[in-house]
């Protein structure tokens, strides 16, 4: 009897987890929805790095393909880094259950990359690259 009332929760459980499932994935094709996100995400990576960037239309036309619209990113200075009518990402599956995102194919249409060298001698890109931690640094194998 208590074998049937646990096999009738744990059914009862995986069914709700999987309406949930669903929901996500029904509400991830809401423009409103994708759009909230895009918002919330660019708004954090705008502050995070001092530096604009937009992107006036987002769509996830698949559960691992996004399609960006109007694309403006710019530098540090203000200057455009890279402006983009439309850009296809498509990612892997396995991304997601990996803490490494891969991407298997990017389409970028009628863009203008704008890269240049600033006068401290860096380039205008510089700061999108994460400097490397000179303390994990250790040339000797023998861990001395």
């Amino acid at each position: 009897m208590l074998k049937n009332i646990h096999i009738k929760r744990l059914l009862l459980l995986l069914l709700l987890v999987g309406v949930f499932f669903l929901i996500l994935l029904i509400s991830i094709r809401i423009p409103a929805v994708q759009n909230y996100a895009k918002n919330k995400v660019l708004n954090s990576i705008s502050e995070h790095y001092g530096a604009e960037w937009s992107i006036e239309d987002i769509k996830i036309t698949f559960i691992d393909e996004l399609e960006a619209t109007g694309i403006l990113l710019k530098d540090q200075v203000g200057d455009t880094l890279i402006q983009a009518q439309k850009v296809d990402i498509d990612i892997s599956l396995f991304s997601y259950f990996n803490k490494i995102n891969h991407i298997d194919d990017i389409v970028i249409e009628d863009s203008h990359i704008n890269l240049y060298e600033l006068t401290d001698g860096n380039m205008n890109f510089d700061f999108l690259i994460p400097e490397k931690d000179s303390t994990n640094l250790n040339t000797n194998k023998d861990g001395n």
